[in-house]
C-alpha cells in the first residue's frame, strides 16, 4: 500500500519515491541551517539530535521520526511544514 506525502507516493522503505523525498528533505534542512549560519554541532545541541544523525538526514540517507524532525525545525526556527514541503514562491 502506498501513501501520498508531499505530493509523492511513497511505497516500501526502499522505494525510489521515498529516497527522493528524503534527499529533498535533507537538502532543505541543510539549506536552512546554512541560511541561519548554524553549525551542525550547534543544531545538534539545540535539537537534541546527534550530529551523526543530522549528517545522515542532510545527505538524504536518514529517515528521522517526525518528533525529531520537529525538534530540528524548532532549533532552526522554521515551520516543520516548510522542511517537509516548502511553499511555492
Amino acid at each position: 500500500m502506498s501513501e501520498q506525502i508531499g505530493g509523492m507516493y511513497v511505497g516500501g522503505p526502499e522505494s525510489s519515491a521515498q529516497s527522493e523525498f528524503l534527499s529533498l528533505l535533507g537538502g532543505r534542512v541543510r539549506k536552512q541551517r546554512d541560511l541561519v549560519r548554524m553549525s551542525r554541532r550547534v543544531l545538534s545541541q539545540r535539537s537534541n539530535v546527534s550530529e551523526r544523525y543530522l549528517a545522515q538526514l542532510e545527505s538524504g540517507k536518514g529517515n528521522m521520526s517526525i518528533g525529531l524532525l520537529r525538534n530540528v525545525s524548532i532549533a532552526l526556527d522554521v515551520p516543520l511544514a516548510d522542511l517537509v514541503e516548502p511553499r511555492n514562491s
